[in-house]
């Protein structure tokens, strides 16, 4: 075989698979370098931007502008990657491939179209929020509000300022999520944002009557207070001796918080039902019901210590009085007035019922043995006594002879 028929075959050599792997490597190297270049690009430019404060640094994670070169990096050694497996003719693998490059890039529009919504809204709700934050602060609602008990550091207006830009923000995350039009990502979050954006009337209306009752109950407790503290109240605690208990708590305190609390129950009630939480209503009704009940056993206990402490001062300053029978008498009527404060506030009714007869039980046997120990030399003395008149009558009984018995037996047939 000649030079030209070797040089014939090896050309045709280079065009069958040697050919193509070649091209293929060629293809990739090229790509490589091309995505390498364009990842440093990508990572300058962006790094002369403010991406990575606002974005990396606050949230101390890795530069975002790296992340996005990397991203565009290997983007790019994918298209490239499809271009040799194409060469190489490997369409089990180049297919697949291709189809999802294909979907991605008909993705992308959808997803620029989002992105621009997204950011519009964006905008706009950063606008709103500057605007109803100024607008609130020029009304010096927060002197008001601090007047009024808040703490300084529950801004006002950066409350309404921070809602307004979750009103504005929610309905453009609604469009961006509509403008993928990918069912499987946009359908349940759209239809979460539309319930909450639904709520969000009935979240202000109940946080509205929360606020509402709280300050007004509040002015309305501080002046049953002041009412109540000019009438001596206060100093009940001591008549009943509640003072050590109650600590520096005053009765008018007590009632100003007590009011405050049940009026804050009914409002929970009120903006339970209207959120529906229709358990937790339930749970504030019972609750409201089992307070009552105590309240009306404390007042039950408090009146019957109190009657207790009178009837034992009486009872002790009598002229046959004693402080032993006084205490007696406290003990007693103390006890009564416990069992009826315990079956007020409905605390294990059965168990109330059989303490208290085991106790009069118990002062029954106690005073019974009692009498009975303490008189036993008293009963053994009267006992003595009975028996020495009967011994002395029958001593002193005279029996007659017995012709004197005919005698008078005689006279009486005779008559």
């Amino acid at each position: 075989m000649d030079y030209q028929s070797k040089f014939i075959l090896f050309n045709q050599g280079l065009q069958g698979p040697v050919a193509s792997i070649i091209a293929a490597i060629l293809i990739g190297l090229i790509g490589w370098l091309f995505a390498s270049i364009f990842r440093d690009l990508v990572a300058k430019a962006l790094a002369k931007t403010r991406l990575d404060q606002k974005l990396s640094n606050n949230a101390g994670v890795k530069p975002m502008s790296g992340t996005i070169a990397d991203i565009v990096y290997w983007f790019i050694l994918l298209l490239v990657l499809t271009m040799v497996l194409g060469r190489l003719g490997l369409n089990g693998l180049f297919m697949p491939l291709t189809n999802m490059i294909d979907k991605t890039f008909s993705f992308i529009p959808n997803a620029l179209l989002a992105a621009f919504v997204f950011f519009i809204g964006f905008v706009a709700a950063r606008a709103v929020r500057g605007t109803v934050t100024n607008l609130v602060a020029g009304f010096n609602i927060q002197a008001l509000a601090t007047k009024a008990g808040i703490n300084e550091k529950n801004s006002l207006p950066t409350i309404a300022g921070s809602l307004s830009f979750m009103l504005v923000i929610i309905p453009f995350t609604i469009a961006a999520l509509d403008a993928l039009k990918v069912e499987a990502i946009s359908r349940p979050a759209t239809n979460m944002l539309n319930k909450v954006l639904e709520s969000l009337p009935n979240v202000f209306t109940a946080a509205a009557i929360l606020v509402v009752t709280y300050y007004v109950v509040r002015m309305l407790a501080g002046i049953v207070k002041n009412i109540l503290a000019n009438t001596q109240i206060d100093a009940l605690s001591a008549k009943l001796g509640l003072q050590g208990a109650l600590g520096e708590k005053k009765v008018s305190d007590l009632v100003g918080c007590a009011i405050l609390f049940f009026a804050m129950l009914f409002a929970g009630i009120a903006a339970a039902d209207l959120l529906g939480f229709e358990a937790i209503s339930g749970i504030i009704a019972m609750f409201i019901a089992f307070g009552s009940q105590i309240i009306l056993g404390a007042v039950i206990l408090t009146i019957g210590f109190w009657l207790a402490s009178i009837i034992a001062g009486v009872v002790d300053r009598s002229e046959q009085g004693s402080k032993f029978l006084a205490n007696i008498v406290r003990v007693l009527i103390m006890g009564l007035v416990l069992a009826m404060g315990l079956k007020a506030m409905g605390i294990a009714d059965s168990i109330v019922n059989l303490a208290f007869g085991l106790t009069l039980g118990a002062v029954a046997v106690a005073f019974a043995l009692a009498f009975g120990l303490g008189g036993r030399d008293a009963a053994a003395r009267l006992l003595k006594r009975i028996q020495d008149k009967a011994e002395h009558e029958a001593d002193n009984k005279v029996l007659l002879p017995k012709d004197t018995q005919d005698t008078f037996r005689g006279d009486d047939n005779r008559f």
